[in-house]
């Protein structure tokens, strides 16, 4: 192992003292058990004897990155940078890492400040061409990687980095053709087939993805490296309807990568229940990832209850009041604020037979197509909160009210191409009768107006609610409009679960038609009465979106249309 040569090394300095030997010698210990965090605090009681150490500090670094914290990574290399300032490497290694932390903007402009001291450098052309990629600034991207292609370098990187980008852009034909031309060079690197794999994934042919996908697996080192592509391989195979390997491969997302979402979904204290029988037995379920993940695969607690004594239910607070009006009594939901916290429930609770994270119950329960419910919704608003929105609409002006996110509140780093854009939906906008109602719950007076600026439509914001914090007002409201349309988000996930008919969903990506979590169908088979609504990227996708709303508002009726077209949804998948 890498690791174990750098201690080796470690133990050998002449100038580490005695006692910061000692410590060396707890990580050599710790790292021949494969115990990484052991590893990495006494590394940090030895450089806190030895601070001015570089191969302590170098063993720190390397530790660190095998871990995946990349953040943790930033205060040691300005270290190494102020005491080897001659050192290229060092600089070099804090961009990537910023790379890895999805500090883009901070990527750019570190870059360009060395460009300056170095213009020609290859590795920091590369970052930077990364970086304007994931910033959507595709002109300078392009600019950048095609600099670095007149080099004629002989190197797959820059074909793979600009392959990404006019994937990104829509332009599958460009793309294939440079990430083929990078495989054509001969190099074996994690870069080049996760790259071919999201690219065939993308295009749909996830037989294809799923080999490039193995081959990177067979190439990557480290716990977050391998979570990452077994992930994206997890994606492919859940496309494919294959349950059992989607799911198997689903659960890397509670190793190390989980750091990327800023928390660590760290195993049970309580024995970890893997599909057995669960009569007379007491279960926690924990929460994980994001709230639009908890709604998703809510629809499995019921029929855990049904089975179970009792049921724990840990869950994001905001959630606390919905779940309990929702679920069996022997459901006792339970406000968490910390994913991933190992908590001991003797105290206050019945003996606990098992635990499980939320999204590992779908694995047993969810093995085929018919394992999904049918339903119009399984989450029951206030009722007096219900009437009051209904009343609340029922004053303003037009036929009916749509619901509208066309984002989620999380666009960090690539997350941004995984949404539509406000201007995508003037099309839907341009469309008379409606009342559109914003459910999107991050800051979005700019967006709105300038929608009211291009339009003349006021979309408006309910007063008096929290979109982001009150999820049990935000369902009451959302079951009293006639129709929400919106990106994959929690305030869609919601409406599927809520209401269930009258969602139209839009796709995940720009270069996709549907997200994993289709498993390859043309419906969606968490929420059978709801619609989804893809086109050939993200434009044409609201053309698509507004042509359907103008042959509602055509009707006679537009709200029982819409009930209508849920019927039909309903009838031809969920009650089949």
């Amino acid at each position: 192992m890498r690791q174990a040569a750098k201690v080796d090394m470690l133990e050998k300095s002449k100038n580490s003292s005695k006692n910061a030997f000692y410590f060396l010698g707890k990580a050599q210990a710790a790292l021949k058990e494969e115990n990484l965090p052991l590893v990495m605090k006494n590394l940090i009681q030895a450089h806190k004897i030895e601070p001015g150490e570089i191969e302590i500090l170098r063993a720190m670094l390397e530790i660190q990155e095998k871990l995946g914290h990349w953040t943790q990574m930033l205060p040691i290399l300005d270290l190494l940078i102020k005491l080897q300032p001659d050192e290229i490497k060092w600089p070099i290694c804090r961009l990537a890492t910023l790379q890895s932390c999805e500090a883009f903007e901070t990527l750019v402009e570190e870059s360009l400040l060395l460009l300056k001291l170095y213009p020609r450098h290859i590795k920091i052309l590369t970052l930077l061409a990364s970086a304007y990629y994931e910033l959507n600034n595709f002109s300078l991207a392009l600019n950048t990687v095609n600099t670095l292609i007149e080099f004629n370098l002989g190197t797959a990187e820059p074909f793979v980095i600009r392959g990404l980008i006019y994937m990104t852009m829509g332009d599958r034909d460009r793309a294939k053709i440079d990430l083929l031309k990078a495989e054509s060079f001969g190099e074996k690197t994690i870069l080049i087939f996760n790259a071919l794999g999201a690219f065939y994934a993308g295009v749909h042919e996830h037989e294809t993805a799923l080999a490039y996908y193995g081959k990177a697996l067979s190439l990557a080192e480290g716990s977050y490296m391998t979570a990452k592509i077994a992930l994206n391989a997890s994606r492919s195979a859940m496309s494919l309807g294959k349950f059992d390997i989607g799911w198997q491969l689903y659960a890397y997302r509670k190793t190390d990568i989980a750091t990327k979402f800023g928390t660590v979904m760290k195993e049970t204290i309580y024995p970890v229940w893997q599909g057995e029988k669960l009569v007379g037995k007491h279960l926690v379920i924990r929460r994980e990832q994001g709230l639009g993940d908890e709604l998703r695969f809510s629809s499995v607690i019921a029929e855990v209850a049904d089975e179970a004594k009792l049921v724990t239910l840990e869950c994001d607070p905001r959630l606390v009041d919905l779940y309990q009006r929702s679920f069996p009594n022997n459901v006792k939901p339970v406000g968490i604020e910390k994913i991933g916290a190992a908590r001991n429930l003797s105290d206050s609770y019945v003996e606990v037979n098992a635990a499980a994270y939320i999204g590992d119950l779908s694995h047993y329960k969810r093995q085929t197509l018919d394992d999904f419910p049918e339903h119009y919704g399984y989450l029951t608003p206030d009722p007096k909160r219900v009437d009051f929105w209904t009343d609340y609409l029922e004053k303003l002006e037009g036929k009916i009210n749509v619901g509208v996110c066309w984002k989620s509140a999380n666009v960090e780093g690539g997350r941004r191409n995984h949404y539509t854009n406000i201007k995508h939906w003037l099309p839907v906008f341009a469309i008379e009768g409606i009342n559109f109602v914003n459910l999107y719950y991050g800051d979005s007076e700019e967006d709105l107006k300038w929608v009211e600026a291009q339009t003349g439509v006021k979309v408006l914001t309910p007063e008096g609610i929290d979109l982001r914090n009150d999820i049990d007002e935000l369902s009451a409201l959302i079951a009293s409009v006639d129709l929400v349309v919106g990106a994959n988000t929690a305030p869609i996930e919601l409406s599927m679960a809520v209401r269930g008919a009258s969602t139209w969903m839009l796709p995940f990506r720009h270069f996709d038609t549907k997200d994993a979590f289709y498993f390859g169908q043309a419906y969606y088979p968490w929420a059978p009465a709801a619609k989804p609504i893809f086109g050939d990227g993200f434009q044409k996708t609201m053309d698509l979106v507004a042509e359907e709303l103008a042959y509602v508002m055509q009707t006679k009726n537009p709200r029982h249309t819409l009930v209508e077209l849920s019927k039909i949804m309903y009838v031809c998948y969920g009650a089949l």
